[in-house]
């Protein structure tokens, strides 16, 4: 290319001809023109005066100076965009003929609008293929009387037929075929004057990788005037044209076959399988200049003054042999077999190729700034610029690249780059906001496309919005019960039950509700309220009624079919109705203004009037706004990211590759089943797998010092291998058959000497940059992703984690006695914040004493109708159940209010959930009912002062001794009271939290009954408490646990008051399961044995287990007690407290005192 480029400079920068008369260089793409300015600028200090057209802009330009203006002007009417409207209007009037049967498929279907236009798109599309592919068979079907037989060209021709007579000629076939009549008409001297006056004495055709034979007709048609210099990149100086039939041992049209005796070489097999697309070219070219003098090759031998030519330079100069033999080896050295056999030996320093395999792309890209990173620090010649970084899909990882590569500019390793070929709507919020509300209306709209549209900041900001609003709205529809659809219509339209309950609209019925009587257990038209909790104000709620007002108008604004002035007119009040309009957006509404200007001016050209439903004009704005172009900064300093596209075969020092999986690349695009280049191929005609396949070509080909490849082929959830891409095997197999490595050294490692030469050029990278493959003392020098940082946390963390080494990090600071109140400071606390403090000690504390709210952990979001109840769902309906049941509430009355709530599944599901329950709530119901002897008290409201003992209740070490000083003050009331005592009752199973506030709660009735009521005068019942619930397992039929009198109650409820006041320094190694756990098998005697059962039930163990450990039902405990082991009862501890004295303490009396019975 350099070589090319060389004499390209100096043809143009050459004294002579008008210094006026612009020169004209053809390039197929704008990365190309940028690249011959700043190369010839460079050299020669300036370029100016000199034109960039592509082949298309060029032949424009020639056809103009055909005399008929009717030839010399590009007819706009067979632009695809304007050819679509045309074709679906004459497919609309004709579908019931017989020559458009093929088509019923299409157009009987329940949306066959729909399919009509995406139909007629296509056929424009194949229609401008045929233009430029085929013009003899369009031109056939124009010049011929009779139709087609084929069934598919015969309603294709009879189609085209319809479409020229109206809209005339003028498409480029036309154009060329007048180009040529005019240079043999009476005006050919003209036709030549004008020609050359446009273009001067030359033209320049530059570095093409491919044209149409077409274009390369009026090429050679003009070059009878003017010049043409064609400049041609080729990776082989022999003849390949037939080079991939041969390989498939088919027959080439040429007599002279490439290959001796022996079969392709390993060289020519790896161009035959990705240059077919060049080859073909090559053979079209050749046909059109054999009346022309020969060309000239400037092929030079890639690292031919080389002592130790790379991998990357013996591939490429075996690509242009065509030969596996470097072309300095002496070929006498092998008598009995062709020297391709001799194997060329690389160093293992060669890094010139190198294939990456990652775990997904962001790995990739750590990856690739570790491998540029190295490749700067070892070159200092080596600029950002010279590095080039190419994606199938650079729009899909661009946030990755940011991320990666974005660098604070004060990080002196940061390297600069920039990002070419982004659609303009990815860059617009505005565009990027419209184009995804497109997909909510014509969608399911869930909550999370909702939310997700929502927090973009155009929209946001249009209803007042931020983050901690958006927040708290989605957790308000979330409890409101918000899944999918804007509302029952929304629904029905989908062909779903005409529900409105999980809607967005049914959702906003509640939380209106809830704002209006607040948490009232009414129901209101089949809505009950759900609890907001004071999250937020009613201006949140009154912007997503807006939002939902405005969609749900929306919605059914796109219900009905309507030509496309009246969509556009719609869809531009929607515009400024849901996105805030700026001085600094103002062009990216311009953007979707004049996307919408142009449908409409498209169709309207078209004289397309009908109406068509939303999805197609859905369909066709999406692919406008997707294709909108913008600014591409290609080699505008540092290193350039760019899309993976053909025709794009620029040197660089450096070139990556990533994404090169065997589902991403080559990018594959079947054909319409009805196209007829795809039944009857020629050479030159474009697919998208040969286009691929001569891009990594192009690739290979433009690396100069590295090539570098990156594979996501490690399943980022399991790691399991995922296949590379089939040119990444071609590639390797090529390599493998051509090199060998280098003997290595004895002191080397005997593993490295093992490995052939396709393991040493394939690295396998770790899940994490901080793995410690990367830091090993012989660690593998491929292996550059290494994040230093990263490795020495988790190497403090595997210290902390092992105990080796220095104290480990801990959150809390140690703690070593019990602190006693100040003097004349008596504690004091609630009844229920005592409870709250012991069954939840750890998230009190760090809630109410350290303000610590941990977030929620990520859990997918539910988008679906709830077909089943959850088990926190199930728990909170069961007892809201209950409780109605037990206050009298009649079975059709308890249905009726549940089957409102928000939890509940809509219609049959919901009843048959509530039904599962009832059966085992009605049972509850009914025991709770025989126990309940006696009449009904009322509440009881107390207050109590607790006074220390010197020691604990049973001598314990760790007690506060008070000298029977008052150590707090404890207040609350009592309810659910009879005289026969206290009666609770819920929808969970015995053993539980439940069980653990009933017990404290005894406590607490014993004491006032053992002090005649603390004060009140409220009668107090029996010092007994019953509590009813589920059985402890599925098989158990124990239901009932009941509580008699409990000697030394004082002791042991100021125990339990002493423990919940000390959460307020540290919090408390009490966890309900776990300590129960222990203390079971700790009172029986069977210390070790509770250890270990503590540690498997807080921990979880090995084995399958459906129950989840206690340590991470609650984020706060991993935080709260980092560094420390809670249930260590040795050594220090951030609390006073251990936690096997404070497991038997609590338990010991409540298991002596527990008695369980079925009824």
């Amino acid at each position: 290319m350099e070589r090319l480029m060389e004499g390209l400079a100096s043809r143009l920068m050459t004294p002579g001809g008008d210094p006026l008369s612009p020169r004209t260089v053809v390039v197929q793409g704008p990365g190309m023109e940028r690249w011959i300015a700043q190369s010839i600028a460079r050299e020669y200090g300036v370029l100016a005066n000199t034109l960039f057209p592509f082949p298309r802009g060029f032949l424009d330009r020639v056809f103009r100076s055909i005399p008929d203006p009717a030839h010399a002007k590009a007819n706009a009417n067979w632009e695809s965009g304007k050819l679509t409207w045309r074709i679906a209007k004459l497919i609309d009037s004709k579908r019931d003929e017989s020559d458009f049967r093929p088509l019923a498929k299409h157009l009987q279907a329940t949306d066959g609008d729909w399919r009509m236009v995406q139909l007629a798109h296509r056929v424009a599309n194949l229609f401008d293929q045929y233009i430029t592919f085929r013009p003899d068979l369009v031109f056939r079907w124009l010049q011929e009387s009779t139709l087609p037989i084929s069934a598919d060209e015969r309603w294709q021709a009879r189609l085209f037929r319809e479409i020229h007579s109206e809209i005339g000629s003028g498409h480029v076939a036309d154009r060329a075929l007048a180009f040529g009549q005019a240079l043999v008409s009476k005006d050919a001297a003209l036709v030549e004057e004008q020609l050359r006056v446009e273009f001067g004495a030359a033209v320049e055709i530059f570095a093409v990788s491919t044209l149409p034979p077409l274009y390369l007709s009026v090429i050679d048609q003009f070059a009878t005037v003017c010049d043409v210099h064609l400049s041609v990149l080729s990776p082989s100086s022999e003849y390949w044209a037939d080079l991939w039939r041969e390989v498939k041992d088919e027959s080439g049209s040429s007599d002279e076959r490439v290959f001796d005796l022996d079969g392709p070489s390993h060289s020519a097999t790896l161009l035959a399988g990705l240059g077919r697309l060049g080859g073909e070219f090559q053979r079209n070219l050749e046909e059109f200049s054999e009346a022309h003098d020969g060309g000239v090759d400037l092929f030079e031998v890639p690292g031919e003054a080389s002592e130790s030519p790379t991998i990357l330079e013996g591939i490429q100069a075996r690509l242009l042999r065509l030969d596996d033999v470097w072309p300095d080896v002496d070929q006498s050295q092998s008598a009995d077999s062709p020297t391709r056999a001799m194997k060329q030996r690389v160093s293992r320093a060669d890094d010139s190729i190198r294939v990456h395999v990652c775990h997904g792309p962001r790995r990739e890209l750590e990856v690739i700034l570790g491998c540029l990173r190295e490749a700067f620090e070892r070159d200092e010649s080596l600029m950002p610029e010279d590095v080039l970084v190419m994606a199938p899909k650079v729009d899909e990882i661009a946030p990755d690249i940011v991320a990666v590569f974005g660098a604070s500019s004060e990080d002196a390793q940061a390297i600069p780059y920039r990002i070419a070929d982004r659609g303009a709507f990815r860059r617009s919020k505005v565009a990027l906001a419209f184009h995804d509300l497109l997909g909510l209306l014509g969608g399911r709209a869930t909550r999370s496309e909702i939310f997700d549209w929502l927090a973009n900041e155009s929209v946001a900001a249009r209803f007042g919005l931020d983050s901690g609003g958006l927040e708290i709205l989605a957790e308000w529809a979330e409890r409101a019960g918000f899944r999918f659809g804007l509302d029952e219509d929304h629904r029905e339209r989908m062909g779903l039950s005409r529900e409105r309950a999980h809607t967005l609209s049914g959702a906003i019925d509640r939380l209106a509700l809830a704002h209006a009587v607040g948490s009232s257990e009414d129901v209101f038209a089949e809505v009950s309220a759900v609890v907001l909790d004071g999250l937020g104000s009613p201006d949140l709620l009154g912007a997503l009624g807006d939002i939902d007002q405005i969609l749900r108008n929306a919605f059914r604004m796109t219900s009905t079919p309507k030509d496309l002035r009246t969509w556009c007119s719609e869809l531009r009040k929607l515009l400024d109705r849901l996105f805030e309009r700026t001085d600094a957006n103002a062009h990216e509404h311009a953007l979707i203004g004049e996307v919408l200007t142009d449908l409409v001016d498209s169709s309207e050209s078209a004289a397309f009037d009908l109406a068509i439903p939303f999805e197609a004009v859905r369909e066709r704005l999406g692919a406008a706004i997707e294709s909108a172009p913008a600014a591409q900064p290609f080699l505008s300093g540092g290193v350039t990211f760019c899309e993976l596209v053909p025709l794009r075969a620029i040197p660089f020092r450096v070139v990556v590759i990533l994404g090169m999986s065997d589902d991403a690349f080559p990018r594959g695009r079947s054909a319409v089943g009805f196209d007829l280049m795809a039944d009857h191929p020629l050479p030159g005609d474009r697919t998208t797998r040969n286009d691929d396949r001569y891009l990594f070509l192009e690739a290979l080909l433009s690396a100069r010092d590295q090539l570098i490849l990156t594979v996501p082929g490690r399943d980022v959830r399991d790691g399991r291998d995922l296949p590379p891409s089939v040119v990444i095997s071609d590639l390797l197999d090529m390599i493998e058959g051509v090199f060998e490595l280098d003997s290595i050294d004895e002191s080397e490692d005997a593993k490295a000497g093992s490995s052939p030469l396709r393991d040493w050029l394939v690295v396998r990278h770790p899940l994490q940059g901080s793995s410690p493959r990367y830091f090993e003392a012989s660690k593998d020098p491929r292996l550059l992703a290494r994040d230093a940082e990263a490795f020495r946390g988790a190497q403090v963390r595997r210290t902390v984690r092992d105990g080796d080494g220095g104290p480990p990090r801990r959150f809390l600071a140690e703690s070593g006695t019990p602190v006693a109140p100040e003097e004349g400071l008596v504690p004091a606390l609630s009844l229920d914040a005592m409870v709250v403090r012991i069954l939840r000690s750890t998230r009190t504390f760090a809630r109410e004493e350290l303000g610590l709210r941990l977030p929620r952990p990520e859990a997918s979001v539910e988008d679906l109708d709830p077909i089943l109840l959850g088990g926190l769902a199930q728990f909170d309906l069961g007892n809201a159940m209950l409780d109605m049941l037990r206050e009298g509430a009649l079975p059709n009355e308890v249905a009726r209010r549940l089957l409102a709530e928000a939890s509940v599944p809509v219609d049959v599901a919901g009843r048959l959930s509530l039904h599962s329950m009832r059966s085992e709530v009605e049972v509850i119901a009914e025991i709770a009912a025989e126990r309940c002897a006696g009449e009904a008290l009322p509440d009881h409201e107390f207050e109590l002062d607790l006074y220390g003992d010197a020691g604990s209740a049973d001598g314990s070490e760790g007690a506060v001794d008070t000298g029977g000083r008052i150590v707090g003050q404890l207040a609350g009331r009592l309810d659910q009271l009879r005289t026969s005592g206290r009666v609770a009752a819920g929808f969970t199973r015995i053993g539980r939290r439940s069980e653990l506030d009933l017990w404290i709660r005894h406590l607490v009735l014993c004491v006032l009954v053992e002090e005649g009521g603390a004060g009140s005068g409220s009668p107090l019942p029996e010092p007994n408490s019953i509590y009813v619930g589920r059985g402890d397992s599925r098989t158990s039929n124990e239901r009932v646990v009941v509580y008699a009198r409990v000697p030394d109650a004082r002791v042991h409820l100021t125990r339990i008051f002493e423990w919940a006041s000390s959460v307020a320094l540290a919090p408390l190694p009490f966890f309900p399961r776990t300590s129960w756990e222990y203390a079971e098998k700790a009172i029986a005697e069977k210390v070790q044995q509770g250890m270990r059962g503590a540690h498997q039930t807080f921990e979880g163990g090995d084995g399958w287990n459906r129950v989840t450990p206690e340590s991470q039902e609650e984020l706060e405990f991993a935080r709260i007690w980092e560094g420390w082991s809670p249930l260590d009862s040795q050594g220090s501890r951030p609390g006073a407290y251990a936690f096997d004295v404070v497991a038997e303490e609590f338990f010991r009396p409540m298991l002596l005192a527990r008695e369980v019975y079925s009824r």
